[in-house]
């Protein structure tokens, strides 16, 4: 099985757009997982849900490290395995 963290995926704030990741996540069953999120925008609730893993979509992320060392949880631009930020890193970086 995957990394619980990264499986349980994120909950996404209507008010301002952030994304609130999980702090804790531990698999229940083969394919549900335990998941609680922290109120980190201020505009949820703290929250443990129960996610069924066979009808959530996969969503790619960017396969960049942060500077904490743990890899980026960004979307990635169309077309590449970037965010807009890590794209715009490596550019400066080679020009």
């Amino acid at each position: 099985m995957s990394d619980p963290l990264v499986a349980a995926g994120y909950v996404h704030c209507p008010q301002c757009s952030d994304a609130n990741y999980p702090t804790e996540a531990t698999w229940i069953t083969p394919t549900h997982i335990l998941a609680t999120y922290p109120n980190q925008c201020g505009h949820i609730t703290p929250c443990a849900w129960i996610i069924d893993t066979t009808r959530c979509t996969y969503q790619a992320r960017c396969t960049a490290t942060t500077r904490a060392g743990r890899q980026c949880r960004a979307k990635p631009k169309p077309n590449t395995d970037l965010c807009g930020t890590h794209t715009n890193k490596s550019r400066r970086q080679t020009t």
